[in-house]
């Protein structure tokens, strides 16, 4: 049985096998919703997705990183509302605020269709 340790903001979070997660106490006690739980989730998804071969692999801490912003802030959302405060995007999406800077990061300016760009 493979398995990666995921680790956020420096701490191990939890041990992600293929068919099970095993959260650190730490992470566990979150509520349900907490933005950190929901980071780490998504890390997890990620792991999983390596080991099954659905993503190439090996599992890499930074495309974790990414994937999960991806699936929790997604692109067709999160662009429009980019310049809002990192605070209301954070509340919004319900991510760590320092996420927020990095989804910025990866995402070019959004420039929304006009009609005349249709004709």
């Amino acid at each position: 049985m493979n398995v990666d340790a995921i680790f956020y903001d420096g701490c191990l979070a939890a041990i992600a096998a293929s068919e099970r997660v095993f959260l650190a106490p730490e992470v566990d006690a979150l509520e349900a919703g907490d933005p950190w739980l929901r980071m780490v989730a998504a890390m997890c998804l990620y792991a999983r997705d390596v080991q099954r071969g659905d993503v190439a692999g090996p599992y890499d801490h930074q495309q974790a990183e990414f994937y999960a912003r991806a699936v929790l802030m997604p692109a067709d959302e999160f662009a429009p509302l980019r310049d809002l405060e990192d605070a209301d995007l954070a509340a919004r999406f319900a991510v760590p605020m320092a996420e927020i800077a990095r989804r910025r990061k990866e995402l070019p300016r959004y420039k929304r269709k006009s009609c005349s760009d249709e004709h």
